[in-house]
């Protein structure tokens, strides 16, 4: 059903929503991507910092408008840049808080009695 309604409407995910009961755009968008890149998705493999260096920059540069970002990359969904993103943001806070902890700046967090 979802194929089908691609093939006729294109990638409008509010009006195929319509169509599928119980659905939101978002999940539809990513069943349709599940279903069109079959196996491939999950056998994409490790981002690239390149990858990463694309995103971070883009985000600077458009603001968070996964879609757009999703588009100057190779197989990647929105979904997937924002995840991406996200993770990225947490690894780069918990850098700063070990450094910060090792050069003495800050202790680390009392634990309960």
């Amino acid at each position: 059903m979802i194929l089908d309604s691609v093939a006729e409407l294109g990638r409008k995910w509010r009006l195929i929503a319509t169509r599928v009961p119980h659905r939101t755009e978002q999940a539809l968008r990513n069943r349709f991507y599940r279903l069109s890149h079959g196996g491939e998705a999950s056998a994409h493999g490790s981002w690239s910092p390149e990858e990463d260096a694309v995103i971070m920059n883009s985000v600077q540069a458009l603001g968070r408008r996964w879609g757009l970002i999703a588009q100057q990359l190779t197989d990647r969904t929105e979904d997937a840049v924002r995840n991406r993103f996200t993770r990225l943001l947490t690894v780069r806070k918990d850098q700063q808080q070990r450094a910060a902890i090792k050069d003495g700046v800050l202790a680390w967090p009392a634990t309960p009695p």
